[in-house]
């Protein structure tokens, strides 16, 4: 767990959906950066979203980490033409790491390793990337996750870290959300 101090915050371990909440992270995905999910989802009644965006109910432009009924995660990314998508049959309170990058979707769960490849086009998102839903043509209408996110990380092309989210509480008004450790701005809940 990383960082363990930051000013004005209380960082946590995790931080839980009660499934209507969820986060906007403030910008559009690139398909040229690395996405590295930490993160645990319970088992839903029906097909959830838990990250990402993506142009109406295609796949087009957009990553996706969704999560179906009978435990089935499917994490994706596309740029309408190519598609890279990776299956995965998970329990209750698996801890999953999933890293994207434009040619490999990388799953790992239970320090267990599975992975896509692929090749996908250059591309900006249309609409900004969700944690807790999946943002649709710029609404979340799938039924958001009881996930719990441990932390998101982005990094450019060259390997820089651009953003680093983790699980935290302002201490000036006590509300929850997660905190760009990087760059010092805190997303709360949007719902």
């Amino acid at each position: 767990f990383e960082p363990v101090y930051y000013d004005g915050y209380v960082l946590y371990n995790e931080l839980k959906s009660d499934g209507t909440a969820y986060i906007d992270l403030g910008h559009k995905g690139d398909s040229t950066h690395r996405y590295e999910l930490y993160l645990e989802i319970d088992k839903p009644d029906g097909y959830v979203g838990c990250f990402g965006t993506r142009v109406g109910n295609s796949e087009t432009k957009g990553y996706f980490l969704t999560l179906n009924y009978s435990s089935t995660i499917y994490s994706g990314i596309s740029d309408g033409a190519s598609y890279i998508q990776k299956n995965v049959q998970v329990q209750a309170s698996n801890k999953i790491k999933v890293s994207y990058t434009a040619s490999k979707i990388e799953v790992t769960i239970n320090g267990t390793t599975t992975s896509q490849t692929g090749n996908v086009a250059n591309f900006i998102t249309d609409g900004n990337l969700f944690a807790f839903a999946l943002n649709i043509s710029g609404t979340s209408t799938l039924m958001k996750s009881n996930a719990k996110y441990h932390s998101i990380k982005e990094y450019d092309a060259n390997g820089v870290l651009l953003y680093h989210y983790v699980s935290a509480k302002r201490q000036s008004d006590s509300v929850l959300g997660l905190l760009d450790v990087v760059n010092g701005v805190f997303y709360t809940n949007v719902a």
